[in-house]
């Protein structure tokens, strides 16, 4: 799921590859996605980042941003984003979660 909330999603703004309308209609952040699930009687058991995915949308987004294909700068703002979502509460750029039905 992307995390509309990462550090790449601040930097490129409206030209933040991710936001991939009309793939992806709605956007949630990580208290959201609890709501949502716990609404709906689901845990989370586990939360796992997708670390190559902020290097494949920072390339993407940096084409959007530029009209370029800044092979260099993307992947240096996908391993910024990579660290941010280690280093702070922002989260990667992309997550994977896997739920489990409570008993």
């Amino acid at each position: 799921m992307p995390n509309h909330e990462c550090w790449d999603a601040n930097y490129y703004k409206e030209y933040w590859a991710a936001w991939d309308v009309p793939i992806h209609f709605w956007h949630f952040s990580k208290a959201t996605i609890k709501l949502i699930f716990k609404k709906h009687q689901f845990r989370i058991i586990k939360k796992k980042p997708m670390i190559f995915d902020s290097y494949y949308v920072s390339l993407l987004s940096e084409e959007f941003m530029t009209g370029n294909k800044n092979f260099v700068k993307g992947l240096i703002i996908g391993l910024i984003s990579n660290l941010f979502g280690v280093f702070t509460k922002k989260g990667h750029s992309s997550m994977i979660y896997v739920f489990e039905k409570e008993k």
